[in-house]
């Protein structure tokens, strides 16, 4: 084979690598604009959900931070309603290398404790989240490359990455403000931003910042 040869293939292998490598991504962003899409629809459908049946609901998602070039996705989320009407803390949830800082509780043996004692353990412990199953309602997990880059709502102090975090649907008709961004290796980023008075969801096919007022 003389070099001339040689060359030409190289030249044919790089043109082939060419054209696969963009449609490659063109895929992987059609994958994650429709998992953005699925999401919208996902919190319009419990926003409605928590007004029609008068509960308070959330949904419960579960991010793992995304190795650099992985195709894998650890992302997930599911839907959990509960009685009553809790209300969400007045001060800010702590957010650490994006991660909600968890307080530690000592262990308590309630055999110990009086009636008295263990009814307000249960009323300080808050309500009981039940998951919804059925119809939209179930656990999603995202596919292979994409994933949960991260959500704020103005109750974080930072952006959460990894780990659990919630947002919240309230019976009368009200959601929490939130910016949630989904994405895949390629640096295919879509945001959604959720208003919180109509529960409506806008999708920008680019990664917003956190607004700062």
């Amino acid at each position: 084979m003389t070099l001339i040869e040689v060359l030409v293939g190289l030249l044919i292998v790089a043109g082939l690598l060419a054209m696969v490598v963009p449609a490659v991504t063109a895929r992987a962003g059609v994958r994650v604009q429709e998992e953005a899409g699925r999401l919208a629809g996902s919190i319009r459908y419990l926003y409605n959900y928590a007004a029609i049946h008068g509960q308070t609901c959330r949904i419960a998602f579960s991010l793992a931070p995304s190795r650099e070039g992985s195709e894998e996705s650890a992302s997930a989320y599911r839907f959990e309603c509960t009685e009553g009407n809790p209300r969400l803390k007045p001060e800010q949830t702590q957010v650490r290398d994006g991660r909600i800082e968890e307080e530690e509780e000592e262990p308590v043996d309630e055999t110990q404790l009086s009636e008295e004692e263990r009814f307000q353990r249960r009323i300080e412990a808050g309500p009981r989240w039940s998951e919804l199953s059925g119809g939209l309602a179930k656990t999603v997990e995202l596919p292979p490359g994409v994933s949960i880059r991260g959500i704020w709502t103005p109750q974080l102090s930072d952006v959460v990455s990894a780990g659990e975090t919630w947002l919240y649907f309230f019976p009368i008709g009200e959601t929490q403000r939130a910016l949630i961004w989904i994405g895949d290796p390629y640096d295919n980023v879509y945001t959604l931003s959720v208003q919180p008075l109509t529960g409506r969801v806008r999708v920008f096919p680019e990664a917003l910042e956190v607004p700062r007022d």
